[in-house]
């Protein structure tokens, strides 16, 4: 969970979360509450690696996490209310449909810079840099946007136990110009104060058991550590597809529980 959590952006809870639904009688909203343990060490660890080698943008994790903050524990009470039935079904759903975006985006944008080029081998503005920015509010609308989206990632973490990457990854990557590694960098970053709300807001409502977070936390930590690496040395057009194939599994295996 650590690792592929680290390359696309999620957290790992959306790895997680499946599987111990699938391998074990524990019930759903305390996987999603105790989740959230990994879903920290993911964001500690790899959000750090991705900052310290200027793949953060700082200002808009900051936008995205105060929003995300507002509606975490609002997720994990929703959670706490409805049948369990009905939070796998809606987290497979989910999962199953922000498979397509990210590699959907980048190959709008591989089409759209060959449009962009320009005589003599020059590209135009519909070119990516590989490093930071883009993301960063620089309007009334920019601003509306990354609110918007931390207000659904905050729900989404409390109510999934995802940590909100599963919203912020795709829209951050569909609505900015930010690279595929600066949009995972930032999606972990802002992710994680939403993610100790909702993982305390879990934990006041029984959700959250230790004996299996803390075993989660430190392996997933050392997953994401690597992982971390491995996203910052990827080739341009690899963590996308990853996010798409492992999003596209993940959604089926819950649905099909």
């Amino acid at each position: 969970a650590g690792l592929f959590g680290s390359l696309v952006g999620i957290g790992g809870g959306a790895l997680i979360t499946p599987v111990l639904v699938r391998a074990t009688e524990v019930p759903p909203r305390v996987i999603s509450g105790t989740s959230l343990c990994a879903v920290l060490a993911t964001s500690t660890a790899a959000g750090w690696a991705y900052s310290d080698a200027g793949q953060v943008d700082l200002q808009a994790a900051a936008v995205l996490g105060a929003a995300a903050m507002l509606t975490a524990g609002a997720g994990a009470r929703f959670v706490h209310k409805v049948a369990p039935e009905t939070t796998r079904r809606a987290l497979g759903a989910f999962l199953c449909f922000v498979a397509p975006l990210i590699p959907a985006k980048a190959w709008a944008l591989r089409h759209v810079k060959r449009e962009g080029e320009e005589p003599g081998g020059a590209v135009g503005s519909a070119e990516r840099t590989d490093k930071g920015g883009g993301g960063t509010p620089s309007s009334a609308a920019d601003f509306a946007v990354l609110v918007a989206t931390g207000l659904a990632a905050g729900f989404a973490s409390g109510a999934f136990g995802v940590g909100g990457g599963t919203v912020v990854t795709p829209l951050l990557a569909l609505t900015t110009d930010m690279a595929q590694v600066s949009v995972v960098g930032t999606s972990l970053t802002a992710m994680f104060v939403p993610s100790l709300v909702a993982l305390a807001s879990h934990a006041r409502l029984g959700n959250v058991r230790l004996g299996l977070g803390l075993p989660l936390a430190a392996a997933t930590l050392c997953g994401a550590a690597l992982g971390s690496r491995l996203g910052l040395a990827a080739p341009p057009g690899y963590l996308e597809a990853a996010f798409g194939g492992g999003m596209l599994y993940l959604g089926v295996m819950t649905l099909l529980k």
